[in-house]
C-alpha cells in the first residue's frame, strides 16, 4: 500500500501567502509612487536640484547599506532566538545592539554631517542651491542613522512573523513622502 501523501500545514501556507503578499505590496508601492510622482518632483524642483536630489539619495543608500554585518548577524541571532522562544535573549541582544548601532551612528553620521559641505562643494551641479543641497544631504544623513536603528526592529518583528505590522509602516512612510513631494 502506498503511504498517504503529505498535505502541507495550511496555517504554515497561509502564513507564507500573507507575508509575501504584505512584502510585496511594501515594495511595489513605493516604486509605483516613485514613478508617478518623478514628473512632480522634477517640475516642483527644477532639473539641477532634482540632480542634486538623486545624488543625494544615492549617497544615502550606498551609506545606508554599509551597516558592519549588523543587519545579517541580527537575523540570523533574532530568528534563533524567536525559534526558541527565547525572548529573555532576543530583548538583550536587541539593547546591545541598539546601544552599538547608535553609538556608530552619531559618530558616522555626526562626521558626514560636519563634512557634508566639502562633499556637496565637490559636485558642480550643488553650486546651484548649495546651502540647499547641504540641507538635504544633513537630512539624508539624519535619516540613515535612524533607518539603522529602525531595522534591528524591524527584524525581531519580522522573525517573529509580524509582516503586516513592518509592511504597514513602510507603507505608511510611503504615503507620507508622497503627501510631502506634492504639498504646494
Amino acid at each position: 500500500a502506498a503511504a498517504p501523501a503529505a498535505t502541507p500545514d495550511t496555517g504554515l501556507v497561509r502564513r507564507l501567502l500573507g507575508g509575501t503578499g504584505w512584502q510585496a505590496l511594501a515594495q511595489m508601492l513605493p516604486l509605483v509612487f516613485n514613478l508617478a510622482l518623478t514628473p512632480f518632483i522634477i517640475h516642483g524642483l527644477g532639473v539641477g536640484i532634482y540632480g542634486i536630489f538623486l545624488l543625494v539619495v544615492v549617497i544615502q543608500q550606498f551609506v545606508g547599506s554599509v551597516d558592519g554585518g549588523v543587519g545579517p548577524s541580527a537575523r540570523r541571532y533574532f530568528g534563533m532566538y524567536a525559534g526558541r522562544g527565547d525572548r529573555a535573549a532576543t530583548t538583550s541582544l536587541l539593547v546591545t545592539l541598539l546601544v552599538i548601532v547608535s553609538g556608530a551612528a552619531t559618530v558616522l553620521c555626526g562626521a558626514l554631517f560636519a563634512a557634508s559641505p566639502a562633499v556637496m562643494a565637490f559636485f558642480p551641479g550643488s553650486a546651484e542651491d548649495p546651502d540647499g543641497s547641504v540641507f538635504l544631504l544633513r537630512v539624508m544623513i539624519i535619516i540613515v542613522g535612524v533607518a539603522q536603528v529602525r531595522g534591528l526592529f524591524t527584524q525581531v518583528l519580522l522573525t517573529n512573523n509580524q509582516f503586516r505590522l513592518t509592511a504597514l509602516g513602510d507603507l505608511l512612510a510611503v504615503f507620507a513622502y508622497a503627501a510631502m513631494m506634492i504639498w504646494p
